[in-house]
């Protein structure tokens, strides 16, 4: 305690707030959004976590939704994706441990992939709505396209303007999607 204009004052310890020490984050800065649920952390110094209602997504219960570009897909080339032929997935694996740029692979007709940064998850066989919701479940994946043709779906950990950046932008292609995930 301290005096202050006479008055005593508590000295809390890190993370404690208020007159007497009672207060935590949870009370004076909640950071769960959308009626999610601050649970304080075990040590009081370590950040609180939420628990979030339907429909909002963790770390701090935000609502997410998709901006649409419609016929249009990202391009990829050999800068973020290199094809391995007559490779089983084991072997595909290990090539993806060698390569320190490698962050997603997969066994496709020609071999095996290997997808370096921003790609985070590819696949070849899959609806839209499917990989719509995947992303929202991953919290790094901010974007994804979807090339209708052969059912090919990218999921990238970078916004679209990040993206174009280094691929190519493809207009014109009906039934193709690009889809930049917002969340507030």
């Amino acid at each position: 305690m301290e005096a202050e204009d006479g008055k005593l004052k508590c000295n809390c310890p890190s993370g404690t707030f208020g007159e007497d020490c009672s207060l935590g984050v949870c009370e004076i800065e909640n950071p769960c959004l959308n009626g999610g649920t601050c649970v304080p952390a075990s040590n009081i110094a370590d950040t609180p976590s939420c628990i979030c209602p339907p429909g909002t997504f963790q770390p701090v219960c935000e609502q997410c939704y998709y901006n649409f570009t419609r016929d249009a897909y990202i391009q990829l080339d050999s800068q973020v994706m290199l094809a391995i032929n007559s490779l089983n997935q084991t072997q595909c694996d290990e090539e993806c441990d060698k390569d320190e740029r490698c962050t997603f692979n997969f066994i496709g007709l020609d071999g095996c992939y290997i997808f370096e940064k921003p790609v985070i998850f590819a696949s070849g066989n899959g609806d839209l709505n499917k990989y719509k919701e995947r992303c929202m479940q991953m919290e790094e994946c901010l974007l994804l396209t979807h090339i209708l043709e052969d059912n090919k779906c990218f999921l990238f950990n970078v916004t679209l303007n990040n993206a174009l950046s280094i691929l190519r932008l493809i207009e014109g292609q009906h039934g193709n999607n690009i889809a930049e995930k917002i969340c507030c």
